[in-house]
């Protein structure tokens, strides 16, 4: 299990090649999912606010067992302490499994903190994200 952050700024291709990377691992036959980051946050916060929990346990699960999860623009909205739980829940669950996550991100992991979240309550698992998300490789994708 590896993980693999891209890093640059708007408009250097980081969305372009996470793109290409998923396709090749897709003819590899990888079972990959490519998903925006907000994207996939907000889906996870409507089914958590459900009564019933046993969607939200399922889709979680699905995330957390895909072996290749491309997450596109991680970071580029701030959530509240609820968002940030189901994020930590989700990354924790993939680094127990040994699942890997590539993603791309105009942050590097020292700003993620004041870029993920307001709240001093997230904190500790905003720390868990961060420790767990970079361990493996990193690209620097400069702008031409």
């Amino acid at each position: 299990r590896q993980n693999v952050g891209i890093y640059g700024v708007t408009g250097a291709g980081k969305s372009y090649f996470l793109s290409a990377c998923c396709v090749e691992a897709c003819r590899r036959n990888y079972r990959c999912k490519f998903v925006d980051y907000s994207d996939l946050l907000d889906e996870l916060i409507v089914l958590n606010r459900q009564e019933d929990l046993s969607k939200y346990r399922k889709r979680i699960r699905y995330y957390a067992r895909i072996q290749l999860l491309f997450i596109d623009d991680f970071a580029i909205s701030r959530y509240s302490e609820e968002g940030i739980k189901i994020l930590y829940h989700l990354i924790k669950l993939r680094d127990d499994l040994g699942t890997s996550t590539l993603f791309t991100c105009q942050y590097s992991p020292d700003e993620w903190g004041k870029q993920l979240s307001d709240e001093k309550e997230c904190y500790g698992k905003l720390d868990g994200i961060r420790r767990r998300l970079t361990t493996g490789f990193t690209v620097l994708i400069e702008k031409a």
